[in-house]
């Protein structure tokens, strides 16, 4: 598998990190873990450190790199009966002290490992390693800041410290009221390989709207994409990353910093989709029609300046501005106002 190129596609669609799900609930380790007993893909499968080869291909192609891990359950170790309700997701886990001390070892050989530069938990931490003792995630993190001082942790391990909060897909939207937060989806419903799940899942126009509505109201969007078993990508996701490539090329620039407006200037006078936000020097809105229709009228207070013209034009007219879209533009137009 080229991690090198598929890397690169998501640096080209935008990504300025990369979180790879080095263990999921099922318990399949991507790296030699301790106590895995051959449970990884190093002693089986690909026979590849694939935490190792991500890592190497991310920071060639100048993304931060993440670590996801499942601290709240591993269905081998642990095998818990079905969960059914999110009720029993939450409360029906392993909490127990030789659990916590199996799930700290792998955290903390993934930080000398590989110095991630952000550790990503899923459904919180075993209450026996809520601790600074030496198997503790408090110790464990003060390992890590050690190893990687500008490091950062989400908040999914339940415990009083964090760096930035998460949502993930319309759960947890409260989390969206935080100073630093992002929210987590998968191009579909699952952020694993799904083969029927093409019709099922947002194309790239959609995936671009999304991000737009998140990085305007000051949030970060993590991208879930579900590579096959030789590693590829399904072809339906290359065509999303490759449509959000090409947006990028024209907007993508605009999204760095942006932060929620102050105030207002911007409406439309005909359905569409509509989102302002700013920088620390300018001030943009981003407008795109719903199918079938093609263009927005567009009223503001300010002067606008076109962005993205390869795929929308922009012309004056006496009840404001109209927006035309082109059929296959791959997201909003984005316009400055000045």
């Amino acid at each position: 598998m080229d991690y090198q190129a598929l890397l690169a596609s998501f640096k080209e669609a935008g990504a300025g990190y990369v979180v790879l799900t080095t263990k999921h609930h099922d318990g399949i380790a991507l790296w030699d873990a301790p106590d895995t007993h051959g449970r990884n893909t190093v002693a089986r499968g690909p026979r590849h450190d694939l935490v190792a080869e991500y890592k190497a291909a991310a920071e060639k192609n100048g993304l931060r790199f993440g670590a996801y891990y499942s601290g709240g359950l591993d269905w081998h170790v642990r095998p818990y009966p079905a969960h059914q309700t999110q009720a029993s997701v939450l409360g029906d886990r392993p909490q127990d002290e030789e659990y916590a001390a199996f799930a700290g070892a792998h955290v903390r050989d993934l930080i000398h490992r590989y110095s991630p530069d952000l550790l990503w938990d899923d459904l919180g931490w075993p209450e026996a390693g809520k601790t600074f003792a030496e198997n503790g995630i408090g110790k464990i993190f003060q390992e890590y800041y050690a190893t990687v001082p500008e490091g950062v942790v989400n908040d999914r391990w339940h415990v009083p410290h964090h760096g930035y909060r998460t949502s993930e897909y319309q759960f947890m939207q409260e989390s969206e009221d935080a100073q630093a937060w992002e929210n987590c989806r998968g191009i579909g419903f699952s952020f694993g390989y799904n083969a029927n799940e093409e019709k099922e899942s947002l194309d790239s126009r959609g995936v671009i709207r999304h991000l737009v509505d998140v990085a305007s109201r000051g949030g970060h969007l993590l991208l879930g994409v579900g590579p096959k078993a030789d590693g590829s990508l399904p072809e339906f996701q290359q065509r999303v990353l490759a449509g959000m490539a090409t947006w990028m090329a024209e907007g993508g620039n605009t999204l760095g910093g942006l932060r929620p407006s102050r105030e207002s200037f911007a409406t439309l006078a005909s359905p569409g989709f509509i989102r302002e936000g700013q920088t620390n020097s300018s001030h943009y809105v981003y407008v795109d029609s719903d199918d079938p229709v093609e263009s927005v009228l567009l009223q503001t207070t300010k002067k606008p300046s076109l962005l993205t013209g390869s795929f929308a034009s922009l012309k004056q007219v006496d009840a404001g501005y109209l927006v035309e879209l082109g059929p296959n533009r791959n997201g909003p137009a984005v316009l400055e106002l000045s």
